[in-house]
């Protein structure tokens, strides 16, 4: 194809790409990748479209492609694009070092600086977000995204004033973007009645009120958060009921097909246990802990725990086991697993699986053991079980009540946990992930240690002992005083667990008891 023909193809392309004409812009783009192999947009715009169909292999081999053939002459753009394609492929590490080759003080627009900062924290470094922010802040950019991400980088850092000061910052630019309010929310402190008077002119007054259902729906579960805080229960609880109801019409989610998801997992791992299939244990002696469980349910404080240990490097959210799942079964899914990909498990090569999530962490921890302690990874812990023999699983559970309550007042980010936008769906989702485990523990003795947060919290020590027993870690005092532990936090729990160890949210559902009777029922049928 001469030059002129490929750079015709190329903006047919694009063009088709830009309007959603997936097919039309993949034939396009492999003509241009026919002749001109070493372009790496050309890869980059095939990774794109093979993951939004589902492949997530060719996704990942496109996009390596992409970063591999970059040259100095690649523009900025370029290789920011190339980067958020590596974290969305899962490919961190390179993504990583790729933005290690940026000189941040010669960024030259607001646009570059806020992809570089967002890149960063999608692979949950705010220190990195930091040093762009500073490299912005030399330069006199201002925006409101970057006061966010200022705001959230350091409020994952402990520096919680300033978080503060950053978030009202970007709400100052921004009066109307409820995800800022939401922010400032989870910071609690002084001045939530001037902040709910805010949030109320906000949701009356919005420009955009019938289009802008995101905004809206999260500065909805700000004004819970504020009215909790001040203890206006009857208020809060309409609050967080509204906001649920607006954030569930956005979604798509069935109990029954979470249902069938789990089951058909179990029913591979049963499988495969009846095959007796042996998988190698890591010969570099590395030992992953996976602490999984529901969120909100003390997996964050488990995890300060263990990682006070010196044998342990807490390495928080990893997303590594389901990028290691995804490519094991060829399908990509926005979230953990969803029942499209859990039918395809017992095609999945589960030793394959294990090698790609020992080479993707290998860089992340000098010790010999480090925690993974994605809560989403808990419906893939059969496949854990069976493709990384030497893990250690520490299964954290709560209260239902305080379980599903501490749920449903969570907005989390989209495609995650979508069954907490409502009490008969998350009843339903608690009660499936546990018997869920149950039959792992019963499947495979010894390999899953249970934790039951309200042991952990009233009398820790005896706890964290029998977590050390299980996951073959040396005997160590004071690993129970989390205050100590200066790693950052980029989960929802990074500002409460800066306090510490507390019995304060036991029991805390009760406070909504008069709301709750729902939920109470929706348990016991479950």
């Amino acid at each position: 194809m001469k030059q002129q023909s490929i750079s015709s193809a190329w903006e047919m392309a694009q063009r088709a790409f830009s309007n959603g004409e997936l097919n039309a812009a993949l034939d396009f783009c492999m003509q241009v990748l026919e002749s001109a192999p070493e372009f790496p947009g050309g890869h980059w715009m095939a990774s794109n479209i093979h993951q939004a169909k589902t492949r997530f292999r060719l996704a990942v081999f496109h996009a390596r492609q992409a970063a591999r053939l970059l040259t100095e002459a690649s523009s900025r753009r370029e290789r920011l694009n190339v980067s958020r394609r590596l974290v969305s492929t899962g490919e961190y590490r390179a993504a990583m070092d790729l933005l290690q080759t940026f000189d941040k003080s010669a960024l030259p627009d607001a646009r570059d600086i806020e992809e570089a900062c967002q890149i960063s924290a999608m692979l949950d470094s705010p220190r990195e977000v930091l040093a762009w922010l500073k490299a912005a802040e030399k330069r006199g950019v201002r925006t409101s995204t970057l006061s966010y991400l200022r705001g959230n980088a350091l409020k994952f850092t402990g520096k919680l004033e300033e978080a503060r000061a950053a978030y009202e910052d970007a709400i100052s630019q921004s009066p109307f973007d409820g995800y800022l309010h939401l922010a400032l929310a989870t910071l609690g402190g002084e001045g939530a009645a001037q902040r709910i008077d805010r949030l109320r002119r906000l949701m009356a007054n919005h420009p955009q009120k019938e289009t802008d259902l995101g905004s809206l729906t999260a500065a909805g579960f700000a004004l819970f958060r504020e009215l909790d805080a001040v203890d206006d229960v009857d208020a809060a609880w309409c609050a967080l009921r509204t906001a649920l109801f607006q954030k569930r019409r956005t979604i798509q989610y069935s109990s029954s097909s979470s249902e069938r998801t789990f089951s058909l997992l179990l029913d591979d791992f049963r499988v495969r246990r009846s095959r007796s299939e042996k998988v190698d244990v890591d010969p570099t002696g590395k030992c992953p802990i996976f602490i999984v469980g529901m969120p909100r349910t003390g997996t964050t404080l488990v995890e300060r725990m263990l990682g006070n240990h010196p044998n342990v490097t807490a390495c928080g959210e990893l997303s590594e086991l389901r990028m290691a799942y995804k490519w094991s079964v060829d399908y990509y899914s926005p979230g953990i697993v969803d029942e499209p990909s859990a039918q395809r498990a017992a095609l999945a090569d589960l030793a394959m699986m294990g090698k790609i999530y020992r080479n993707a962490t290998y860089w992340r921890s000098d010790t010999d053991w480090f925690t993974d302690k994605h809560p989403g990874n808990l419906a893939l812990t059969g496949a854990v079980l069976h493709s990384l023999p030497e893990a250690r699983i520490v299964f954290v559970k709560r209260n239902p009540m305080d379980a599903c309550f501490s749920n449903l007042k969570e907005f989390f980010r989209p495609s995650y946990y979508e069954y907490s936008y409502d009490i008969e769906e998350v009843a339903a989702y608690y009660s499936i992930c546990h018997r869920f485990m149950d039959e792992l523990k019963s499947l495979d003795p010894g390999r899953i240690l249970t934790v039951d947060y309200e042991d952990l919290v009233r009398d820790p020590g005896p706890t964290v002992g029998k977590m050390l027993e299980h996951c073959a870690l040396p005997m160590e005092t004071g690993l129970e005083d989390v205050t100590r532990n200066a790693t950052p936090v980029t989960t929802a729990s990074s500002v409460q667990v800066r306090r510490g160890v507390h019995t304060d949210n036991l029991w805390g559902w009760k406070r909504y008891a008069r709301h709750l009777g729902a939920l109470e029922q929706a348990l016991a049928r479950s």
